[in-house]
């Protein structure tokens, strides 16, 4: 399946690549997969739009299009060696008058599985239609997605691993098969509350 990567808006690019330079320079980050890279031998590779929801949005049986894009991650990669991550980088866009900041920086289990799913994605020879990449965050479940958005067909959602028990990964799910998948996991999370 053909995929495509959304354009970040203006300055987002730069001030992301400023704050992985800086880190590296200043070796200020705890990222264990960037302890031995210097600042020439990182660059941000793709970008990709990061929506959020919650469980009151997972009950509520939300509209995905109704999901709001919180951040944006990108992909570090080095330009020495395998093309693979090695970590994502997240920014937070900017209001008017302020410049994106850098929110986190991570190279956990979600950084490999997106790439993975990515691939599988790409792979895929099933005569469709060119589909954004995006992720979607379910934090208070420990579930992130990939995301494959398009304007006009439905979405189809992948879940990265690990994901929690009941829910399957490398599995194609509509936005509603994914809702019933995650519906248990959040009536425990808000009984918990």
């Amino acid at each position: 399946m053909p995929v495509r990567y959304a354009q970040p808006a203006a300055g987002m690019v730069d001030a992301a690549e400023q704050a992985l330079t800086a880190g590296l320079r200043d070796r200020s980050f705890r990222v264990s997969s960037l302890r031995d890279i210097r600042p020439g031998d990182a660059r941000l590779a793709e970008a990709r739009p990061v929506g959020s929801v919650s469980v009151a949005d997972v009950l509520a049986r939300v509209e995905l299009s109704e999901v709001p894009i919180r951040v944006w991650q990108f992909v570090v990669t080095t330009v020495t060696g395998q093309p693979a991550p090695v970590a994502t980088l997240e920014m937070l866009p900017g209001g008017p008058s302020e410049r994106p900041r850098m929110l986190s920086l991570s190279s956990g289990p979600f950084t490999r599985s997106a790439a993975d799913a990515i691939a599988t994605a790409k792979a895929a020879d099933d005569g469709a239609d060119v589909f954004e990449v995006r992720l979607l965050q379910i934090s208070a479940l420990y579930v992130v997605v990939l995301w494959l958005h398009h304007d006009v067909q439905p979405a189809r959602l992948v879940v990265l691993e690990p994901a929690p028990p009941g829910v399957r990964t490398r599995r194609v799910y509509s936005w509603p098969e994914l809702l019933d998948a995650l519906r248990p996991l959040a009536l425990a999370r808000s009984a918990e509350s």
